[in-house]
């Protein structure tokens, strides 16, 4: 079996079991992360000839970097930008941002469903307005209470939006 191959199912493993995990119960465990972690490293440790270590941490550095914004705003949760972080170091960088933007894409339209079938579009404004605001205005991003903030308008699995988008990358890679 290939080296790709075999850091391929390895990812898809991860993210199918992320997204499981994280629709029932809104987390993703760090023990699965660390696994997967501890997997890719030993992959390139045991064939460092096979890729390139350098290429595996840059993929990873892109999907933390791109993800830790829309932690530190609270659009999502530490668990989600660590799976990124993760599926950056299988992917590479390229891949790991063109990761991001679909993943982005894909986590946008899970929202609109959910604010659609919550019928919470009042609050969901609300919401997205205090977060873009400051940004826009160029005050920089808005600081955690200082606005009032209304109640979330819905929990979002958004490791579903990043196993999604890996799934389709990988499909893309394997289908001729």
């Amino acid at each position: 079996m290939s080296f790709q191959l075999q850091l391929d199912l390895i990812l898809l493993l991860v993210v199918v079991t992320a997204a499981i995990i994280d629709l029932a119960i809104r987390k993703i465990p760090n023990k699965l992360l660390l696994a997967a972690v501890c997997a890719v490293l030993g992959l390139h440790m045991i064939d460092p000839t096979q890729g390139s270590l350098s290429s595996a941490l840059g993929g990873a550095a892109i999907g933390f970097a791109l993800f830790v914004p829309l932690y530190a705003v609270g659009g999502m949760a530490a668990g989600d930008v660590k799976l990124m972080a993760t599926v950056g170091l299988f992917l590479g960088p390229s891949d790991a941002l063109y990761a991001c933007i679909l993943t982005w894409c894909v986590g946008g339209g899970m929202a609109l469903v959910i604010i659609l079938f919550t019928r919470r579009w009042s609050a969901a404004y609300h919401n997205l307005r205090n977060l873009l605001l400051p940004i826009v205005l160029g005050l920089g991003p808005p600081v955690p209470g200082a606005a009032p903030a209304r109640a979330s308008v819905g929990s979002m699995p958004y490791g579903l939006a990043i196993a999604l988008s890996t799934l389709w990358l990988l499909i893309q890679r394997h289908h001729p």
